[in-house]
């Protein structure tokens, strides 16, 4: 099994009132063909520090991915997107766990 780590930390700077906003979570090969898509709600109020587990798809070939996160209010306006590489090594070299720590401030409008 090949896991992803990332860690994302959103701060909130249009004020101090909570603000649910939705995370849509993308990993694509070096194609941009998306691999793993995944998304999720948070509510945040000043800042929100998120730690996130992605489990790839079994055989995956070895190279070099990207992680995306867009960020967005639940009426679909984007707030903030970022995104960060890594890569799979060779699984005849690696012993089957991977981990990418992906941090990652997105700030909020």
């Amino acid at each position: 099994t090949t896991e992803v780590l990332a860690t994302i930390k959103l701060t909130n700077l249009g004020g101090s009132e909570r603000i649910d906003v939705v995370l849509d979570y993308e990993i694509t090969n070096s194609f941009g063909e998306a691999v793993l898509s995944k998304g999720e709600t948070v509510a945040i109020e000043t800042q929100a520090s998120l730690v996130r587990y992605f489990t790839l798809p079994e055989m995956l070939p070895p190279g070099y991915y990207s992680i995306n996160v867009i960020v967005s209010s639940l009426d679909g306006k984007t707030y903030a997107v970022a995104n960060d590489s890594f890569e799979i090594p060779d699984a005849s070299k690696s012993n089957g766990f991977f981990s990418k720590a992906f941090s990652q401030i997105l700030r909020l409008f």
